[in-house]
Formats: C-alpha cells, structure tokens, sequence
C-alpha cells in the first residue's frame, strides 16, 4: 500500500483480534482505493470539460493580440460570459467532488421531514408562481429521518430545480413522502416533459448531457449524496407527460413522531 498498490487485501478467517484488526485493514484499503480511483477520475473529467471553452477563449485572445479580432466592448463581455461560465463548471465539479466524499464526512441528525419539505417548498415557491407552476407537498404521516439536514435539502432543490425547467406553465410538481417497505419514500414529481428513453439509463451518469443541457453533474450529486445516507435512487418517466424521481431510504433511518 506504501507503494500505491492499494488493491492488496489481509486474508484471514478467524473472528479474534487479529481477524478484527485484518478487517478494519481491508476496510482502510478500500477506502484508499475508492479516493484514489475518484481522484483519478475527476482529474480526468475536469481536462476534458475545460479543455473546449480554455480554447476557444485563447483563439480569441490571440486573435486580439494579433490584430485579427477587434478590442471592442462586444468581443470583451463575450469573453467575460465566457469566464463566468467557466467559473459555474468549476464550481459545480468543486460540488460533485464534495458530494462523492460526503459518505466520509455527513453530519447526520433527526429530521422532522414534513416541516423540513415545507420550509423548502416556501424557499422555492415565488420560481413556481413566476412559472404559474402549481407546487404540492403530501405526506401521509409525521416521520423524523436520520440525515445531514444540508446536504438532504441539496439533494431536493436539485430535483425540484429539475423539475422546474422541465415543467411548462400550468403544470404541477409533487413532493410526496409515504412509508414504504418499512422506510420512507421520498418523491419528487412533475408533469413536464419527460426524459427520453435512451437518455434515461445515463441520466446519473458524470457529465452526460441529455435533451435538456446542462452540465451533467447536478443529478450526478444527487445520486453520490443519496448513497451516502444509504438510500436508493430511481427515475420513472414518460416522455411528454412528466418524471418521478424517488429517494428510498431504509428502515433504520426512520422513525414515526408520536
């Protein structure tokens, strides 16, 4: 492991103290490798993102030093545009880099989930109205869920902010909770235009950008922070008639408010 190789495992078979310390070793070296595997990646895709627009911006640059391209207020705020959207890329790969080390650092507390979709509910309300988007929250009971209160409520403004730009005037978005299978289902709704088939096996994929644009990273986070509270993510969608996006979380995260 010294050395990098961070695939060697302790093999051991007994349950004493010396098998205890051999598996908290495995574990360490997973966990190494799985950082080491999600740096690696990262760096990877951040050169592929950047590498298009840090171009096409030292093109113009150059064409300005040479005196092909005109220094006027035009070519400047385009380039200024340009920055900005940089800086939103970088910024949103800064946030997926938090989100898939989130497992190893959650600061998890009990939740009561329907104050706490309300408060977010009112947050969002005034992007609905402009939209005359119409915004509902159902929960069939009073539950309180084991979970880091700021990275739960990201994990929802992405997928109503989702749900938002998907959906046209006059149409609806649900938050739902229900108890399911002993743990709670948390959904999120909306009547927009759906997601096509074949984009939807990759929709959580890293950078994968369906019909709908985007950076491709927002549902990426959304998946990463999911699975670091131990929950389960599915899509279901019809193209043309709207997506339902639900969070599973499991029983022991979840208890009823008497």
């Amino acid at each position: 492991i010294s050395r990098g190789d961070l695939q060697r495992r302790v093999a051991f078979t007994g349950r004493d103290e010396l098998g205890d310390l051999a598996e908290s070793f495995n574990r360490m070296a997973k966990t190494l490798e799985t950082q080491e595997t999600l740096r690696r990646r990262l760096i990877a895709d951040v050169a592929h993102e950047l590498r298009t627009p840090l171009a096409v911006m030292r093109g113009e640059i150059e064409g300005m030093l040479d005196g092909l391209i005109p220094i006027d207020p035009a070519r400047l705020q385009s380039l200024h545009e340009e920055t900005g959207r940089l800086k939103h890329m970088v910024d949103a790969i800064e946030d997926l880099n938090k989100a898939e080390a989130s497992r190893l650092s959650l600061q998890k507390e009990w939740i009561e989930v329907k104050p706490f979709l309300e408060e977010i509910a009112e947050r969002y309300r005034i992007g609905f109205r402009e939209k005359e988007i119409a915004l509902a929250l159902v929960c069939d009971g009073h539950y309180r869920l084991y979970a880091d209160p700021e990275r739960l409520s990201q994990i929802v403004l992405n997928l109503l902010s989702n749900a938002l730009r998907a959906t046209g005037t006059g149409g609806t978005v649900t938050m739902r909770v229900v108890r399911s299978g002993g743990g709670l289902a948390m959904t999120v709704e909306d009547t927009g235009s759906g997601i096509r088939e074949e984009d939807l096996p990759h929709i959580f994929e890293r950078f994968y950008r369906g019909a709908g644009g985007g950076l491709g990273i927002g549902l990426t986070i959304v998946k990463e922070l999911a699975e670091a509270h131990g929950a389960s993510l599915a899509v279901k969608s019809t193209p043309g008639k709207g997506t339902s996006f639900a969070l599973s979380f499991p029983e022991e995260a979840v208890h009823n408010v008497s």
